[in-house]
């Protein structure tokens, strides 16, 4: 029985076929040349295609999947953003930018589907197609219905590989050795001198492993991570190197909206000494029931999700931004003698769902957020990390120095994409 070749199938074929189409549309119009622009730019939205992503070179398998789905990489983190769904945003008329859209979500949707880990009977589901009459110029496209047939039979589609194993490189990444050991040859009998270079690179490879690996072994135990039970639902450093003085924090900024009831908000938490921190780790269990986690960093990764407080709410979850991680000691009394504890807190500004923005698989659109309005008196405040279920992908979202707005800027985005 063949099995499903997820990469010339998807990657390089369907998708790179779809995403061809929606280019000729764009260049269909009088005003061709500004949306393919405005393609080339991203659209204004933060997480930027490659340079003259419409020319379409020297794109690999994962270039044309990071169109598709962008991911934030970090140790241990597996985050992922629907970037082709906000950079296409509005680029064609408003009856046709609707069907490109639920479009690519579904196609974003199946990518994600076909790529788990471990599936369930709805996730096998999911992925199944409607029958088509057969159409030989088009056959990638009825192959995608082989991938039900196929997970259930052989397993998950990263179990499997119908690529050729190069020993040093395995895999897709054998496209990306070829690739780099090209500018090497001098284009004259180059499948000798690639196999050359090839045979080299394994040669260094078994040096490096059979050699000397004490040196190596000292250096990655320096260079890792602090070593964090799982058992914790994150782990924030209790290092004092950088301490502030509230009074002072408060005095230099005190135009600055975020700041507005902020002794108030921390009445209960009065502190002579506050504690700012850089990063904090929220581990969780993920579908497949590994342990990760992620890394929440206000300056570059600072979104997180928590469980919705309303009683009946009409999305399972509240997001926010994290631009401040704080630890502190304070003396608590409850008129009894004051002790001493140990407390963290996350400072915060809370994302709202789009009024009126219908959103989620029944209508294949991405959730759309927006910070709350700075008048709101809930519009900023402190989180117990406990609370953080994970971060999440929040595409159009610029970070910067200032504590309210985006570096540079005075206003806000209106509108932020929250990924699959």
């Amino acid at each position: 029985m063949p099995i499903v070749d997820f990469m010339h199938e998807c990657k390089l074929g369907t998708w790179k076929a779809l995403f061809t189409h929606l280019l000729r549309l764009l260049y269909a119009p009088p005003c061709s040349s500004e949306l393919v622009m405005a393609l080339d730019n991203s659209n204004g939205v933060i997480h930027k295609f490659s340079n003259n992503t419409s020319e379409m070179k020297r794109l690999a398998a994962h270039d044309f999947e990071n169109m598709l789905q962008l991911s934030i990489s970090a140790p241990l983190i597996d985050l992922y953003c629907q970037c082709t769904i906000p950079v296409f945003d509005g680029l064609f008329p408003v009856g046709h930018d609707v069907l490109v859209q639920s479009l690519l979500y579904r196609f974003a949707e199946w990518h994600a589907l076909a790529k788990l880990r471990m599936h369930s009977d709805s996730t096998i589901k999911s992925i199944g197609l409607r029958m088509k009459r057969f159409n030989l110029a088009t056959y990638k496209f009825y192959a995608m219905g082989d991938y039900v047939r196929t997970i259930q039979f052989f397993g998950t589609t990263d179990s499997f590989t119908t690529q050729i194993i190069i020993k040093s490189c395995q895999g897709e990444l054998a496209h990306q050795a070829l690739k780099a050991f090209y500018p090497l040859t001098s284009k004259l009998n180059t499948l000798a001198q690639l196999a050359k270079h090839e045979h080299s690179c394994c040669i260094l490879q078994q040096v490096a492993e059979f050699g000397d690996t004490q040196s190596s072994s000292s250096q990655l135990v320096a260079n890792a991570l602090p070593l964090v039970s799982y058992e914790k639902h994150h782990h924030i450093a209790t290092t004092q190197n950088n301490p502030i003085n509230i009074f002072a924090f408060l005095r230099e900024n005190d135009n600055n909206p975020a700041l507005k009831n902020f002794v108030s908000k921390l009445r209960d938490h009065i502190i002579y000494r506050l504690q700012e921190l850089d990063t904090m780790q929220v581990h969780y269990t993920t579908y497949d029931m590994r342990h990760k986690y992620d890394m929440i960093n206000p300056r570059t990764h600072g979104d997180v999700m928590v469980l919705s407080g309303e009683t009946t709410p009409t999305h399972s979850y509240w997001y926010a931004w994290v631009f401040g991680i704080y630890h502190m000691e304070v003396w608590l009394s409850n008129g009894t003698q004051p002790v001493k504890q140990h407390l963290e807190v996350l400072w915060v500004r809370w994302l709202a769902a789009i009024q009126g923005y219908r959103s989620g698989t029944k209508n294949a659109c991405l959730l759309k957020v927006g910070f709350v309005e700075e008048s709101d008196q809930d519009a900023f405040g402190f989180l117990d990390p406990r609370q953080v279920i994970r971060g999440c992908g929040v595409s159009s979202l610029h970070y910067g120095k200032l504590l309210a707005h985006p570096e540079g800027q005075l206003d806000d985005w209106e509108e932020y994409f929250v990924g699959m």
